[in-house]
């Protein structure tokens, strides 16, 4: 599930328009609509806003999105 999606369903799941989430997260209801599109990034700020806007910890949306860390140095790793 992608970042978008996410926010998406537990938008939807508590009944929030785009202006009830934009408002609650202290954003742009246009904004949580591109955003939800594709048609804006999100910075790590609004991020946060919204993800806690929404009742959700940071844990729950990365586990959600299957995030994992990325490897700094790959190479490093296979002892070169």
């Amino acid at each position: 599930m992608t970042d978008r999606e996410f926010i998406k369903k537990k938008r939807l799941a508590k009944g929030w328009s785009y202006r009830r989430l934009g408002l609650v997260a202290r954003v742009s209801h246009s904004f949580i609509q591109d955003c939800e599109k594709g048609k804006s990034e999100i910075s790590h700020e609004k991020l946060v806003r919204i993800v806690h806007a929404l009742d959700i910890s940071m844990f729950e949306f990365l586990a959600a999105i299957n995030y994992t860390k990325p490897v700094k140095n790959p190479s490093a790793s296979l002892g070169d």
